[in-house]
């Protein structure tokens, strides 16, 4: 769903509205191509209409977390690629690695 987003949703959404996309842009936009500031309430929603999951965010980051540590610790990652998952949700990884 996420690949489906990035790669026909949103460029659907910049054309549309003419917007010139510049790297650092937000990657979630609503229908009227404005930036989406509200991504966890939705994906709240989306889980609570789609499943029987309490799922959020939150959830989800950490679940990401996990899996990337899991993947670092078994040599499948490099600790580069870890610390870069960990600066995605806006973190650096000394903060993962103390908790």
């Amino acid at each position: 769903m996420f690949r489906r987003y990035v790669h026909v949703v949103r460029p659907l959404l910049i054309q549309r509205w003419c917007i010139i996309s510049e790297p650092e842009d937000p990657l979630w936009l609503r229908f009227d191509g404005q930036p989406q500031d509200k991504i966890g309430k939705l994906i709240t929603a989306y889980f609570k209409e789609n499943s029987s999951l309490h799922m959020t965010s939150t959830n989800i980051r950490a679940m990401v977390e996990m899996a990337a540590e899991d993947m670092k610790n078994s040599g499948k990652m490099t600790m580069q690629d870890r610390e870069a998952v960990a600066n995605t949700s806006g973190h650096r990884y000394e903060y993962y690695d103390r908790y």
